[in-house]
């Protein structure tokens, strides 16, 4: 899959977070992905000011494609 984002340069963007893998979605506070680069895929919540992960989802041949809140 292949995904286009634009660039914008502007000093008013700064980087926030970062995880490895697709975000599903993001608070103040936290950040929920996806960690498909791993058998099985994990669903991982991190906190934005710990950097601590908290493991949500993960099944042997598992694959999580919908979350709820």
């Amino acid at each position: 899959r292949t995904f286009n984002i634009p660039v914008l340069n502007s000093s008013r963007f700064e980087l926030l977070g970062s995880v490895p893998g697709r975000i599903v979605d993001v608070s103040d506070n936290k950040i929920l992905y996806l960690d498909d680069a791993v058998e099985p895929q994990r669903l991982v919540l991190r906190n934005r000011d710990t950097g601590a992960d908290t493991l949500i989802y993960s099944v042997e041949g598992g694959r999580p494609t919908q979350a709820y809140s």
